[in-house]
């Protein structure tokens, strides 16, 4: 009996049928890990056990590609419906995966609807479904503890992309306009009651050699509205869960006519699918940490 070729792993993937596991899913989902509780409030832990079901555990997200990402997909845009460029072959794949898990950042959790597909435990099954796919290559996964003694929420997000792995020094001031926008998003869902939420920013990269990545970061945020105002629990460390997978020329040749008859996802699709919008109707106006 041989072993399966990537070819045949994707098109298991595909139809969903039993594959074997590769490295990503021997590795395992770093982002399942029960990671940081001794930093959680009395409100995070009851929200990670379940125990208050009345406080939804958020999952915001925000979708990100880089310029020269952005530039070099939209230059390599296919005629068809089915995804050829390696950049639709990437886009395309995370979709699947995210469809897959029910995950959608669009749908928040609210008071009336505190089961949502936009929540944490949502977000936690896209990322195994991205930990399966099996052409996928794991660059990267680690937890980092992010150490803030600034009450400023600026210095926050700067701490957190000096903390991310794998992004190059040309796209760091777009990646903090990004992270900014997803704060601010975050926060218009918060209400009086204190209530945790798991930001994610989502981000598509140039690789080398003709590669490209998917860069997932998250952290978690105890938040609360008060006086119009967003505000975050201001803690001194905070737990920044990141893994970068790698999608290479070779592998996607390789598995390219196993996509003919998907449905290609492309660049504008996917950020707009992967970005939680302002709550409408929200009426903050500023962002604070406070404690």
């Amino acid at each position: 009996m041989h072993a399966p070729t990537v070819k045949e792993l994707a098109h298991a993937w595909l139809t969903e049928t039993t594959a074997k596991a590769n490295s990503t899913i021997v590795r395992g989902n770093i982002f399942a890990h029960e990671y940081n509780h001794q930093l959680l409030t009395p409100t995070g832990l009851s929200m990670r056990s379940g125990a208050d079901a009345i406080n939804p555990f958020y999952s915001p997200a925000k979708g990100a590609a880089t310029d020269s990402y952005a530039k070099d997909a939209n230059n390599n845009v296919s005629p068809g419906s089915a995804p050829v460029s390696i950049y639709e072959g990437l886009q395309t794949s995370i979709d699947i995966a995210r469809r897959r898990s029910g995950y959608n950042p669009l749908d928040q959790p609210t008071d009336q609807k505190p089961k949502a597909a936009g929540d944490r435990e949502h977000f936690i099954a896209f990322t195994q479904q991205i930990a399966n796919i099996p052409f996928l290559s794991l660059l990267a996964a680690q937890v980092t503890q992010i150490q803030q003694k600034s009450h400023d929420a600026n210095a926050l997000v700067d701490s957190f992309v000096k903390g991310f792995i794998g992004l190059k020094n040309q796209d760091v001031e777009q990646i903090k306009q990004s992270l900014s926008s997803l704060v601010n998003a975050a926060l218009s869902y918060s209400e009086q009651t204190e209530r945790q939420s798991n930001f994610n920013q989502n981000i598509l990269q140039t690789g080398n050699g003709g590669s490209v990545n998917f860069m997932l970061y998250a952290s978690e945020f105890t938040i609360k509205a008060s006086s119009h105002k967003g505000t975050i629990t201001f803690q001194s460390s905070y737990t920044l869960s990141q893994a970068i997978y790698q999608l290479s020329v070779e592998s996607w040749n390789n598995v390219k006519d196993t996509f003919s008859k998907q449905q290609k996802t492309d660049t504008e699709q996917w950020l707009d699918d992967t970005t939680t919008p302002v709550k409408e109707g929200s009426k903050l106006r500023a962002i604070c940490l406070v404690g």
